[in-house]
């Protein structure tokens, strides 16, 4: 995936002229402009990472909420759309299921999976799981998840004292190393600790209001 320099100007919190600057000043770092894009610069997500690693930054993966309070308007089938097509794209990605009723896990797993020994967030917090011992790989390539099953409607009552601004948050950010592009969280269309807290972990909320 590439974006324009305006929008990784943005990121890099510099001006998009300085940002050129820095391109043609260190040969090493790759974007693209070509006569099919009418010359526009095109920096792929590697570079912009690499140019927040030079300024001593840390990347802010993408955490995106797409739900509303309200079943059947399309938030799971729009999430899993979206994160394949980022997928395509070469993007690595990673789907929370959060909602016990796991119509996104039921999608997501592949042939052979061990669902009824797999972990989900109900373990995680039950048992002071790293969030990675819940990752698996799903039947897309770059696409993984986290999944779900009725039990999950345990987890609140497991975390209902917990603070929710940092209890998704925390776990979110112990897995910055596995480099997830953009990572999905699919919530049940109810309003409680766990997904107050998904809402306060994501950097991009989208409320869709029709399937």
């Amino acid at each position: 995936m590439a974006t324009s320099v305006k929008s990784a100007s943005e990121i890099l919190d510099i001006t998009p002229m300085r940002l050129k600057q820095i391109l043609k000043s260190h040969p090493d770092l790759e974007y693209f402009r070509g006569a099919e894009n009418n010359g526009i610069i095109k920096i792929p997500n590697k570079t912009v990472r690499d140019l927040l690693r030079l300024r001593g930054k840390t990347i802010k993966r993408n955490r995106v909420v797409i739900k509303a309070i309200k079943g059947g308007v399309g938030g799971t089938s729009t999430t899993i759309q979206v994160g394949l097509r980022i997928a395509e794209k070469g993007g690595k990605v990673l789907i929370c299921d959060i909602d016990p009723e796991s119509s996104s896990s039921s999608f997501l797993i592949p042939d052979g999976f061990d669902y009824e020994n797999a972990n989900t967030l109900l373990e995680v917090f039950k048992h002071d799981l790293k969030l990675e011992e819940a990752i698996y790989p799903s039947r897309f390539d770059g696409v993984y998840f986290i999944p779900s099953k009725g039990i999950l409607r345990r987890a609140d009552r497991l975390v209902m004292n917990e603070n929710p601004k940092n209890l998704m948050s925390n776990k979110l950010n112990s897995i910055e190393h596995l480099g997830f592009d953009t990572i999905f969280m699919d919530l049940p269309p109810t309003f409680s600790t766990l997904p107050a807290s998904c809402y306060l972990a994501s950097n991009l909320v989208i409320l869709p209001t029709d399937s």
